[in-house]
């Protein structure tokens, strides 16, 4: 995004008030997204791209329905909502296999190799995420300064290969990339350029160079007047507060700690109004397929029920007939009283009709706070309990347990065994991110500490969620750090 860019997006629905023709309306909501992420506006960004995605997917684009979900996808990894995120990802790989043009496909599958790698990269897979960015580095071309669009692609593709290759501790390749992805960046270029200079920045902090540090810190604060740039102000504050207390100055690195906290509620509280949202609008979806649903086995039933009556009435008039002309004449007003028409004999023919319900019926308002309460209980880890049952979470809710059986299957994919068991090591996976000190500690103690009751609960539990024993990951972590 250029200079300007404040300025385009208050021309942004216009944009879309003046575009004619399917695509150009397609086109309009992209460039308005785009306008609106690189601005940090990740609901306004969210709310474009969502409403492109479902005129791409009327009109039959599966170009842009790529481009839309691969948008959706970045946009809801950074607000914390993965199962949102990973969902639109695979519907964009999906979306960009179908693709005829190779170069088009290969203009998409770029940026994909490259939210793919930040997955990795949130997750400490350092190499894995290289690999990634190894691929994508492959189907950019060789001379991207003739493209704007690559050169940017390119300058992205170094920034996030020296962030990984700093992690890794590979300082002076770290060092190289980063400065490579500045050489092709231009003062315009403004949603990058303050990310490179916060991967500086960090760089000069594991090199314990403090004043080096400070410029670059300084540098990345200018990026930070405008509102938004929610994951821009979550790195620069968290690099600051450690630059603080690598300077000694406790107070101030207390200051961005707070900051800190105040960030992560805010995105909190802002995933949370988009899951309610979503939440919403899958429940309205719901609600107005089941009443043409139901309208239409409605019209089915009275079109039976009135087929059924004209076969009966055209069936007891031939009996009828044929009767009357096969007796002898004299007999003819007897017949006619024996086979006069009786309908209450034949009102056993119209078919009952059935509507069953087998979906839970919770109400819109009831479905959206046992969500969001439930998340808010997730913040509070209430999973480390050990004698947590879903009567009690249900109790904990106001609510049944039906109802939260229903809640964690819908929006969590899982039961409620096996929903505790990942969050419980997911937990863990966390906490050893954060301090690779827990690596020599036994198992017993990170059974405990992740809320298990027992050593071999926990390694069973981790390996159905992780696919292998802890003592195997820890030596797969231990090995990744050695090197």
């Amino acid at each position: 995004m250029g200079s300007n860019v404040e300025a385009a997006a208050t021309m942004g629905d216009s944009v879309i008030e003046a575009a004619e023709t399917g695509e150009q309306k397609i086109k309009s909501y992209i460039l308005n997204s785009n306008i609106q992420q690189s601005l940090g506006n990740v609901q306004r960004a969210i709310k474009y791209a969502t409403v492109g995605d479902r005129l791409a997917q009327l009109t039959g684009y599966n170009r842009w329905r790529a481009v839309f979900c691969k948008i959706l996808a970045t946009n809801f990894r950074e607000l914390g909502l993965y199962e949102q995120s990973r969902s639109y990802l695979a519907t964009a790989e999906s979306m960009c296999n179908l693709l005829d043009d190779l170069d088009l496909k290969s203009d998409i599958q770029i940026e994909l190799y490259q939210e793919q790698a930040l997955y990795k990269m949130n997750t400490r897979s350092y190499r894995v995420a290289l690999d990634m960015l190894d691929s994508a580095k492959r189907l950019i071309s060789l001379d991207p300064e003739t493209d704007d669009a690559l050169r940017i692609k390119k300058a992205a593709n170094y920034h996030l290969q020296g962030i990984c290759e700093l992690e890794l501790g590979n300082m002076k390749t770290s060092y190289q990339l980063m400065h490579s992805s500045l050489s092709y960046l231009t003062e315009e270029d403004r949603n990058i350029i303050p990310f490179v200079y916060r991967g500086l920045a960090e760089y000069h902090l594991k090199g314990a160079n403090i004043d080096s540090c400070k410029h670059y810190l300084d540098l990345t604060s200018a990026y930070l007047k405008k509102a938004g740039r929610l994951r821009l102000k979550e790195l620069f504050t968290a690099t600051s507060a450690k630059y603080y207390m690598l300077s000694g100055d406790d107070r101030m690195a207390n200051e961005y700690l707070k900051k800190q906290q105040v960030l992560d509620s805010d995105k909190y509280l802002i995933g949370q109004e988009i899951s309610s949202r979503i939440i919403m609008e899958l429940r309205k979806e719901e609600l107005e397929n089941r009443k043409y649903k139901l309208l239409f086995w409605w019209c089915i039933s009275v079109a039976s029920v009135v087929v059924i009556l004209l076969l009966s009435y055209q069936i007891r008039y031939r009996r009828s007939k044929a009767a009357i002309n096969l007796r002898p004449l004299q007999h003819r007003e007897e017949l006619n009283e024996e086979y006069s028409p009786k309908p209450a004999q034949h009102s056993r023919s119209i078919p009952e009709t059935h509507a069953t319900e087998t979906e839970l019926n919770i109400a819109l308002e009831t479905e959206t706070r046992l969500i969001r309460e439930l998340s808010a209980l997730e913040q509070e880890n209430f999973f480390l309990e050990r004698d947590i049952t879903l009567n009690k979470l249900a109790g904990r809710l106001s609510s049944n347990q039906k109802y939260v059986s229903h809640i964690i299957k819908k929006y969590r994919n899982l039961d409620f065994n096996d929903y505790l068991q990942h969050k419980k090591v997911n937990y863990l996976l966390e906490k050893i991110n954060a301090d690779h000190s827990l690596l020599d500690y036994k198992l017993a103690y990170l059974a405990e500490l992740s809320g298990f009751s027992s050593h071999s609960k926990f390694t069973t539990a981790f390996k159905s969620v992780m696919g292998k024993t802890p003592s195997q990951y820890i030596e797969e972590i231990r090995s990744e750090i050695s090197i």
